[in-house]
């Protein structure tokens, strides 16, 4: 997850990439209409579509011509958009080196993102029964330079108030509950120092 709350503040640059090589396009003429097809037009009309190589200027939303491109497929040149890419980075280091320091600031953060995976598999301990949850991390946590890497687990019992708060340092945890054909809601969120991922969005249901 990335924190954008200082972007207004940074300026975009944006180029145009054109493929300039028809075979890289593919196009789907016998779709319906409202997903670009032109095979029910006139054959004048399709042949001035397929052979054209801009859109013109149209009105929103359902000129053929337009549907036609956006439903398209294209290849992407590598080596052309390298090139545009490079010359656009180019721009920008440009730009920047002159812009004010505060539109300059590569103050922004990056945020651990959801955890992967949370699973809960219940097992038995005598009379008890042992609830152990499990989660992978999160995918981009491996991008992160941090020093420590922690997760909070809330656990919920169903018809509860209450929850009960764990800090742990492990991808696991296990519980024990007294109780046959309980059911609780568990939600687990990566922290990274003082930076904190989001918990899931839809909580886990662990029943015993």
């Amino acid at each position: 997850m990335y924190d954008d709350s200082h972007v207004s503040a940074v300026p975009e640059y944006k180029s145009a990439w054109v493929n300039k090589n028809p075979d890289n396009t593919i196009t789907y003429p016998d779709n319906l209409p409202q997903f670009g097809g032109i095979s029910h037009l006139p054959h004048d009309v399709q042949s001035s579509i397929s052979s054209s190589r801009e859109v013109p200027l149209h009105l929103c939303c359902s000129d053929p011509e337009w549907l036609y491109r956006i439903y398209q497929d294209t290849l992407l040149d590598i080596s052309s958009f390298k090139i545009i890419l490079n010359e656009s980075w180019g721009e920008r280091e440009e730009k920047m080196a002159t812009a004010p320091k505060d539109v300059c600031s590569n103050n922004f953060h990056l945020y651990p993102g959801p955890v992967e995976s949370i699973s809960c598999e219940t097992t038995m301990d005598n009379d008890r029964n042992l609830v152990k949850i499990s989660w992978a991390t999160p995918n981009n946590l491996k991008y992160l330079v941090v020093a420590t890497v922690q997760y909070e687990v809330l656990i919920q019992e169903q018809g509860l108030r209450e929850v009960n708060a764990f800090l742990l340092g492990t991808v696991a945890f296990t519980f024990a509950s007294e109780w046959k054909n309980k059911l609780y809601y568990v939600w687990v969120r990566c922290i990274t120092g003082t930076m904190k991922g989001p918990f899931n969005s839809r909580a886990l249901e662990c029943e015993t």
